[in-house]
C-alpha cells in the first residue's frame, strides 16, 4: 500500500457532518435493537434458555476449526455454549482479528491473507465483509474507517510502545480515532491537550518514577469492601468486552 498523505484530513463541513449523522443514526438504531432483542444471553454467564446462573462445564464440542466449551444448566438440564458467534464456521479469534485488521485500514483481501498466515484458514473476502457488517454495532470504529485510511497507513494507525515499569507494559493508543473524534465536533476541542499527552508518553514518559517503590496494586486498601456499592452497567464498552472475552481460553 502506498503511503497516504498524513495531511489529508477532513476539513469540509459536509464530511464532518456525515460522521456525526452516522453516529446519531447508529446510536438510535442500536438502542432500538437492544430493546427489541432483549433476551437471555449466554455471554452474561447464564443459561440462554432459562437465565439460570447455576451450570457446570460439560466437556467440549469439536467443530471443524476449533473446540468450544460446553456448559450444562442445572435448572433446565440443557447444554449450551457461551458464544455470540454460535453457528459460526470459523473461530472467534479469527473473526476478531479479521475485523480488527480491516478497521486498521487493510483491504478485505489483505486482511484475509493475514488471517491465512496466522490461523491457516482460507477465509474469503465475502465472509470477512459479512463479519464487519454483523459486528458493526460493537466495533464502532467502522464509521470512521473511510476517513482514517486517508490520514494514516495501517501500520501507523496505532501508536505502540513498551514501558519498563518494574514489569513490561504495552502502551498503545489509536491515532486516527482521537484525531477524528476531535475533528468531528467542535465541543471535542478540549481533548487536544489529552491527545498531546498521549503522543508524548512513548518518548517522554518519566520511567524512573515507576521503577522504585511500591506499585499501586500492592498498596493496602484504606476502606472496607463490605461498604462498597456495586452497580451494574451496560454500554458499548461492556458489550465489546463480553464479546472479546469469549476468545480468551482461561480467565484468571
Amino acid at each position: 500500500m502506498e503511503e497516504q498523505n498524513p495531511k489529508n484530513y477532513i476539513t469540509d463541513a459536509a464530511a464532518v457532518a456525515e460522521i456525526s449523522k452516522t453516529r446519531e443514526d447508529s446510536t438510535s438504531q442500536n438502542r432500538e435493537v437492544a430493546v427489541a432483542q432483549h433476551r437471555p444471553s449466554a455471554d452474561s454467564l447464564c443459561c440462554p434458555y432459562c437465565e439460570s446462573v447455576k451450570f457446570t462445564r460439560r466437556g467440549f464440542r469439536q467443530k471443524k476449526h476449533e473446540r468450544v466449551q460446553l456448559y450444562l444448566c442445572s435448572a433446565c438440564q440443557r447444554a449450551f455454549t457461551a458464544r455470540l458467534t454460535k453457528g459460526k464456521r470459523y473461530p472467534l479469534a479469527a473473526i476478531l482479528d479479521g475485523v480488527s485488521l480491516y478497521n486498521l485500514g487493510y483491504s478485505l483481501v489483505q486482511s484475509c491473507r493475514a488471517l491465512q498466515e496466522r490461523f491457516g484458514l482460507a477465509i474469503g473476502p465475502s465472509s470477512l465483509s459479512n463479519w464487519v457488517g454483523e459486528f458493526s454495532d460493537l466495533c464502532r470504529f467502522c464509521r470512521y474507517r473511510e476517513f482514517a485510511v486517508k490520514m494514516y497507513r495501517p501500520a501507523d494507525m496505532i501508536e505502540q510502545a513498551t514501558l519498563a515499569h518494574q514489569q513490561l507494559y504495552r502502551y498503545r493508543f489509536h491515532r486516527a480515532k482521537i484525531d477524528l473524534i476531535i475533528k468531528e465536533d467542535f465541543r471535542h476541542r478540549h481533548f487536544r491537550p489529552l491527545k498531546e499527552f498521549l503522543e508524548l508518553v512513548s518518548s517522554e514518559c518519566p520511567h524512573q518514577y515507576f521503577q522504585e517503590g511500591q506499585r499501586a496494586s500492592e498498596s493496602p486498601l484504606a476502606f472496607s469492601k463490605k461498604e462498597m456499592i456495586v452497580r451494574g452497567k451496560e454500554n458499548y464498552a461492556t458489550r465489546l468486552a463480553a464479546f472479546v472475552l469469549q476468545a480468551v481460553a482461561e480467565i484468571h
